[in-house]
């Protein structure tokens, strides 16, 4: 039998995995500081809540894709403060090991559960269902929730003790922004080479070279099409600044990381904080 679930956070990933539960029937209750996010939800037949109280009372599991820091340690606050002992917290958001595991041993202490569950994925493959989670705490409940993170996502794993979901998803977002900015580059030298723009879309990418990022990002880069972003050069700099934070706190080796991290700072440095990932390229056009 479905269970009603709580989303804490109802932005571009929280919204759309409301939108894909409640179209396979489950129960969802919603809580945001935006009323813009709270609108939309509800529109989309989620009952907004006007607290994490309110939440917590008609929902025992619950998920949560936050956008800060700062916003989930709030959360936590709040959840801790009003959670019984058969909630389950479900954490999406992408932030540092160190405040996913500050949280892990605050929610120990209390005798209640907490799943790190990072997204790998964009907004637009939120919209899809074409999301990947790496999720890691205790593998029973990781089974116990299994069948509602098959209704947004298109494949999820458990990868073992808690935090290692977090790991493997800086891993993943290390790659990520190497393809955006090799995809940046390639296109540059194309262009700069006197290649036309409809046949390095339609060319470029179509063999060993290809890759997701290409696929979404490549047609962004040609079109100069940087809002509405997949993901904001904003929210890209919380990410990339957790990577490297993480890397050099273990000591790890990353030099094509290093290579595009200077890129992406002068991107950001240069335009739009809401523009998508792919203005990199306006990085490499620059004499």
């Amino acid at each position: 039998m479905k269970q009603a679930i709580g989303i804490i956070g109802l932005g571009i990933m929280g919204g759309a995995i409301a939108r894909h539960l409640r179209d396979h029937d489950v129960d969802v209750y919603g809580y945001d500081i935006s009323d813009e996010a709270c609108e939309s939800a509800k529109s989309h037949g989620v009952v907004v809540c006007q607290n994490i109280d309110q939440l917590l009372l008609k929902s025992r599991l619950v998920f949560s894709s936050l956008p800060s820091e700062q916003a989930f340690t709030s959360v936590i606050g709040s959840f801790l403060e009003h959670a019984k002992s058969d909630h389950v917290l479900v954490d999406l958001s992408t932030l540092s090991l160190k405040s996913k595991l500050d949280a892990y041993k605050l929610f120990g202490e209390q005798n209640l559960k907490i799943i790190d569950c990072p997204i790998s994925g964009t907004g637009e493959q939120a919209k899809k269902a074409d999301l990947v989670l790496y999720i890691s705490g205790e593998e029973e409940i990781y089974h116990s929730i299994s069948p509602y993170l098959s209704m947004f996502s298109r494949m999820h794993r458990f990868v073992g003790p808690f935090g290692h979901g977090t790991k493997l998803k800086l891993a993943a977002n290390l790659l990520v922004a190497i393809h955006n900015a090799a995809t940046a580059e390639a296109i540059n030298f194309a262009l700069k080479s006197g290649i036309e723009e409809k046949i390095i879309l339609e060319l470029l990418g179509a063999g060993a070279a290809g890759s997701k990022v290409f696929d979404l990002r490549a047609p962004l880069m040609l079109k100069r099409e940087y809002q509405p972003a997949t993901m904001k050069l904003s929210n890209w700099k919380k990410d990339l600044d957790l990577i490297d934070h993480l890397g050099n706190y273990l000591g790890i080796e990353a030099p094509l990381f290093k290579a595009t991290y200077d890129q992406y700072l002068k991107t950001i440095a240069a335009e739009s904080p809401d523009d998508d990932t792919a203005a990199i390229i306006e990085t490499y056009k620059k004499p």
